[in-house]
């Protein structure tokens, strides 16, 4: 049977019921990944009053959660599960092969840059590598740890899972944070150990609702809102003073101060930095407590990846230096924040219309007959040669 399930499906009478609250979230951590990029990739690099600099760097602080959120929310829902279907690893890597070279062929056929052959072959090679779609190669290998990760996780009892996620915290975060990652680097998040502490996160989560804990269990719903979404803000906050606090160490005489100051510096963009993790459970706690039903929400949830396909490829990066070019004269105040916030969504929404098109072309090319032929030798050939595959 082909697993044709998306993280935050549930199974009821045979039927695929989406939780219109949890897609929301995809939806909103999909926009705060393409406001993130125009922050790091042209804001960051522009001379900023000291007034908007504050501002920026708290948003900063807001949006840098959403890789983490990303992974919790799938280790929520997929942690439950004991096998994989082959299927969505081919999807994953097919929509971003897709987009790859949809772009190549873009950039080419206009002449919009100079690519030479090595660059060319990197790019039409059939699997999804860390430079291009960093995101999706982390994660297609997460998927596929993600069985036995569960069998682990599911056999738990309450306080052994407690342990096992102190134990990956202070593995993943805490050492490679007060170490500078020189003893024990996890590449600032960008890596399969934080990958499946937030995964494990979401394990917990699932089997052990924050919502039903003893403290929580007394509140209502408003009122779990009101916290969780006051707790995330406040440690935003938080990462904000740290990083101003940073400074005034590095201006001391005193060379142990100034090592916490440039490591404390050096985790503004790290996934694994502890306070950011912390602020990732508070947001999806959050939406957790959202009770909302919608077709709309759903349906643009089906295509939010190509958000990230879309805006952050490669090619179009490549763009920013000249974007940068452009704007380095000028003065970026509190204004161009408006300014920024509907550049993003204008990117979101095009880039969900182009994913609508693509879901379109794809099962348009998937009822084909050869392709279906094709489809189903491949499976018989794979199966015949013993492996135990759920497609």
């Amino acid at each position: 049977m082909i697993c044709l399930l998306r993280n935050g499906d549930k199974v009821i009478n045979k039927g695929v019921v989406r939780e219109s609250n949890f897609e929301l979230m995809r939806i909103a951590l999909m926009f705060m990944v393409v406001f993130w990029h125009m922050y790091i990739n042209i804001v960051a690099t522009q001379n900023i009053n000291a007034v908007s600099k504050i501002i920026w760097n708290i948003l900063h602080y807001m949006l840098i959660i959403h890789i983490n959120s990303f992974v919790l929310l799938t280790g929520y829902f997929q942690s439950r599960k004991e096998k994989v279907g082959i299927s969505k690893i081919l999807k994953l890597n097919g929509y971003a092969y897709f987009y790859k070279i949809l772009f190549l062929v873009i950039f080419l056929g206009f002449n919009i840059k100079t690519l030479t052959t090595l660059e060319i072959v990197q790019i039409v090679q059939p699997i999804t590598l860390y430079s291009q779609y960093w995101f999706i190669s982390i994660y297609i290998l997460l998927y596929l740890v993600s069985p036995y990760l569960n069998r682990l996780l599911m056999q738990f009892t309450k306080t052994q899972f407690r342990k096992f996620l102190v134990l990956l915290f202070i593995i993943s975060s805490i050492i490679p944070t007060i170490t500078h990652e020189y003893a024990y680097g996890v590449n600032n998040g960008f890596s399969l150990i934080n990958f499946i502490l937030m995964y494990s996160i979401g394990a917990y989560l699932n089997r052990f609702p924050i919502k039903e804990s003893y403290l929580f269990s007394r509140l209502t719903s408003n009122a779990r809102k009101l916290l969780f979404i006051s707790s995330f803000l406040f440690l935003a906050f938080v990462n904000v003073l740290i990083y101003y606090f940073s400074f005034t160490l590095k201006e001391t005489n005193y060379s142990i101060l100034g090592e916490i100051a440039s490591i404390i510096q050096h985790n503004r963009i790290s996934y694994s930095n502890p306070i950011t993790i912390i602020e990732a459970v508070f947001f999806f706690c959050y939406f957790s407590e959202i009770k909302i039903k919608s077709k709309i929400i759903n349906s643009v949830s089906r295509v939010s990846l190509d958000i990230y396909l879309v805006h952050d490829n490669e090619l179009l990066r490549s763009l920013y230096s000249g974007i940068n070019k452009y704007l380095r004269p000028r003065m970026f105040g509190i204004r161009h924040i408006a300014y920024m916030m509907i550049v993003a969504i204008i990117i979101v929404i095009i880039s969900i219309i182009i994913g609508y098109i693509r879901k379109g072309l794809f099962k348009l090319v998937g009822s084909l007959p050869f392709i279906k032929k094709f489809k189903q030798r491949s499976k018989e050939k794979v199966d015949s040669l013993g492996f135990n595959i759920v497609w």
